[in-house]
């Protein structure tokens, strides 16, 4: 009988798996659940629909129960922004502010189309 034991060993420099990076993330829930507010986001609507606000809670619950949730979000809206969605205008900073006190939430991860998601940390 032979036994093989395979052991991962790290190369110098290299990346854990739990690094969350755009080329290693999987986004297809955060895109399902931000595309409900993608239209108020980029100012062609006045309120978030009931979808977008319901959908927000239901992303604030989830991005707490995995390691680096915060990251994985902001990196996942902002491939929503450059790859899924037609050209569209600017996301507007007030806009986003908006969300949190129309759909009466606290993220506790950020959207934006172009911030340093390695940086961000939940406040």
């Amino acid at each position: 009988m032979v036994i093989v034991l395979a052991v991962e060993i790290p190369l110098p420099g290299a990346t854990s798996i739990l690094d969350i990076t755009p080329q290693n993330v999987t986004c297809h829930d955060v895109i399902n659940y931000f595309a409900y507010c993608q239209e108020f986001v980029d100012g062609n609507e006045d309120d978030p629909t009931l979808m977008c606000c319901d959908n927000l809670h239901i992303m604030n619950e989830k991005v707490g129960q995995e390691e680096r949730g915060a990251r994985r979000y902001c990196y996942c809206i902002e491939v929503f922004c450059d790859t899924f969605s037609q050209p569209h205008p600017p996301y507007l900073a007030s806009r986003i502010e908006d969300l949190d006190k129309k759909c009466h939430i606290h993220r506790s991860f950020p959207i934006s189309e172009h911030m340093d998601c390695t940086k961000y940390v939940i406040s």
